[in-house]
């Protein structure tokens, strides 16, 4: 780009610059925006496609296997002092039992979900925590109601919050450990 730059500059002066500097910004906004658009559409695309799979019948769980184990993961990676609660509460063994034997259904998915939440409560900022109880108890009365539930939406948009917030919540630790390593150098 700096040959271009010059070559700019050399037939057209400093105009010839300022179009080289514009549309390099413009360049990087535009690119920017794309890559912003194909998160988008691939995040849509991932949880339309779990949507699928728990709107068949018999529901397919096992997708959400790989879910809960990234969830797990990351709630691991966050936490200083409880992995082996986390580990044992989204123990990946019993639950993929329990979708064999056909025992995992939406009760023990919004249990799930709600110790979840619950992990994100406690490790979230506590400016978010009306938010985070609030979202506890729209998850937990929608069972409470005995409403019909439609899981192949429900839980999705639950457990895309829960991944998002998660990421955000790990993206804050390792801002603050960054932070906090540079301090002492």
């Amino acid at each position: 780009m700096a040959s271009i730059r010059k070559q700019a500059i050399k037939i057209a002066g400093r105009d010839g610059a300022k179009f080289i500097d514009d549309y390099k910004h413009i360049h990087h906004k535009r690119h920017d925006q794309l890559q912003q658009s194909v998160r988008t559409i691939a995040k849509k695309a991932f949880w339309d496609k779990i949507s699928q799979a728990l709107s068949k019948d018999p529901p397919e769980w096992q997708v959400i296997v790989s879910i809960l184990q990234e969830a797990r993961d990351l709630l691991c990676e966050i936490a200083t002092k409880d992995t082996q609660e986390i580990h044992d509460a989204l123990n990946m063994d019993l639950i993929q039992q329990m979708i064999t034997y056909g025992i995992f259904d939406l009760h023990k998915s919004v249990d799930l979900l709600v110790y979840m939440i619950e992990k994100i409560k406690a490790y979230g900022p506590p400016s978010q925590d009306d938010a985070v109880l609030a979202w506890r108890t729209d998850v937990k009365s929608t069972l409470d109601k005995k409403e019909a539930t439609d899981m192949a939406q429900f839980l999705p948009r639950h457990f895309s919050q829960i991944m998002e917030r998660l990421t955000s919540i790990l993206n804050a630790k390792r801002l603050v450990l960054g932070l906090k390593a540079a301090t002492k150098d």
